[in-house]
């Protein structure tokens, strides 16, 4: 009896001890990844980092939240509230406390640390790495076709080849390919992009409502965490729609038509006003005035001689013939 509860007593401590070394490795897990190592979180370039923390904050506790050190140049929050400052760093706090990095970029790459402290004193401390490898760590090679013309308001589709399933990431982005424009594991569509998956040799990407400024190189490719990834570069160009509208082209016609009437009027009067105040022209119809001449009488014929009228005193009697030899006779 006295053996069966001794027994009975090593048995529950070996229990208990067991219980409690359970404990302190899982909350070693919880803080620090495992005993004594640090987790290291591969990521892509452009995602978004997201990690519970996995423990409760106190009231009025105080968040520290750094990057390789915790000096002034290293803080990246340093608040007692539940939420961190807006931007890329961002503290949540739903009743646990989660850490949110947008948008990462290589130089993301580095150890973090984070320390969450009470008014007693008591504190808690979680590290991590993270190691952000670029979109493109595969290298870059040309799409097929090259280039890709649409007019401005169209849309555009892009194929884009490689072996794929429908749950791998499939993105597209611009340039250096720094950040997603639009990435997805499935078949998804935001805004302008759409990605849709065909078949384990390629999926489609569109844009649609292109405008001038969404002329330049793209990139695009298939995603994954534990692989290098390589990129196919494509251009695009978006030219200018200049179709203009019926209702446009007639409106415009007549506008030009009645110009040149108006045009044609204008330049009909001033032409007969300028007519006008030159004068009339030297063959216009004028009173013509016949020129006499003395002409001396014909042979034969009886000149006339008259007298002169006295003008004062109008003595019109004495007016008479001097000579009247011969009937005038005019041929």
């Amino acid at each position: 009896m006295l053996t069966k509860r001794v027994g009975q007593f090593f048995s529950s401590k070996f229990k208990m001890n067991t219980q409690r070394l359970l404990f302190c490795f899982c909350s070693a897990v919880l803080f620090n990844g495992t005993l004594g190592i640090t987790v290291t979180y591969d990521k892509m370039a452009g995602e978004d980092f997201r990690i519970p923390l996995g423990f409760r904050m106190p009231p009025n506790s105080n968040v520290l939240f750094c990057k390789n050190s915790c000096t002034k140049d290293g803080i990246l929050i340093d608040t007692k509230s539940g939420k961190g400052p807006g931007g890329r760093y961002i503290l949540n706090y739903d009743g646990k406390m989660n850490i949110i990095i947008s948008q990462l970029t290589p130089a993301d790459t580095g150890h973090y640390q984070l320390t969450v402290s009470n008014a007693y004193n008591h504190s808690e401390e979680r590290n991590f790495k993270l190691f952000i490898r670029g979109l493109c760590d595969g290298g870059v090679v040309p799409a097929d076709p090259r280039v890709y013309s649409v007019t401005e308001g169209g849309s555009v589709t892009i194929l884009c080849f490689g072996f794929v399933t429908p749950l791998d990431r499939k993105f597209l982005c611009q340039g250096e390919c720094n950040k997603f424009l639009f990435e997805t594991t499935k078949d998804s569509s935001s805004g302008r992009y759409r990605i849709d998956y065909g078949n384990i040799s390629y999926f489609l990407i569109t844009v649609t409502q292109l405008t001038m400024l969404d002329s330049g190189q793209y990139r695009c490719a298939v995603g994954r965490a534990h692989t290098f990834n390589v990129c196919q570069e494509f251009e695009i160009v978006v030219t200018r729609n200049y179709a203009v509208p019926l209702c446009v082209t007639a409106a415009v016609v007549l506008s030009v038509s009645l110009f040149l009437l108006l045009l044609y009027r204008w330049r009909k009067r001033s032409t007969v006003h300028e007519e006008s105040s030159r004068g009339c022209p030297e063959n216009s119809n004028m009173v013509q005035v016949a020129s006499y001449e003395n002409i001396p009488p014909r042979p034969g014929t009886q000149q006339h001689i008259y007298q002169s009228i006295d003008e004062a005193t109008r003595e019109f009697e004495t007016y008479r013939t001097l000579s009247n030899t011969q009937q005038d006779t005019i041929n």
